[in-house]
């Protein structure tokens, strides 16, 4: 891909990617602690973004977890990954910089560009994304996983209704 060519050469048998952004430290620590918990909501802090290589259909990943497919146009697609090529940071030469291997499985973290904070948390980097992407989502309403799902299911059944009638 010629936004993210460097994930073909990390993960080289990814048939999908799980993508994460979120405050480095903690995002990164084996062991989360209540002193990171506390850095993290109360200073401005450097962020990592999180990818995970899957090999096989998300839904079959993960059988517990709910997932709501999203149809994108050609141009929705292009613009989330726009997005999430420009999340990564890059030196002066344009590479990105790896920070540890990840938590599970067959992933990878790498430093981001913005600062988390309290009001700037992954939740709204997710809900950022998926307004990249056209969908009709207020970024800064969305504050909790919750909120963005509840966002994403409601499209859904609007989508669905349309389709129905």
């Amino acid at each position: 891909d010629q936004d993210l060519p460097f994930l073909k050469e990390r993960f080289t048998e990814a048939e999908y990617y799980e993508v994460g952004w979120g405050e480095k430290d903690y995002y990164q620590a084996k062991k989360k602690t209540a002193d990171l918990e506390f850095k993290a909501m109360y200073w401005p802090t450097d962020t990592a973004i999180h990818i995970v290589a899957i090999r096989k259909p998300p839904a079959e990943h993960f059988p517990r977890a709910e997932i709501i497919e999203i149809q994108l146009s050609d141009n929705e697609y292009n613009s989330l990954r726009k997005f999430i090529s420009d999340t990564f940071y890059r030196n002066n030469e344009g590479k990105v910089l790896l920070l540890q291997s990840g938590l599970y499985g067959d992933d990878q973290f790498y430093l981001a560009n913005g600062e988390y904070t309290i009001l700037n948390t992954r939740n709204l980097w997710t809900a950022k994304a998926l307004k990249s992407a056209g969908r009709d989502i207020n970024p800064s309403s969305k504050l909790t996983a919750n909120s963005v799902m509840a966002s994403l299911r409601k499209q859904q059944r609007q989508t669905q209704n349309r389709y129905n009638n």
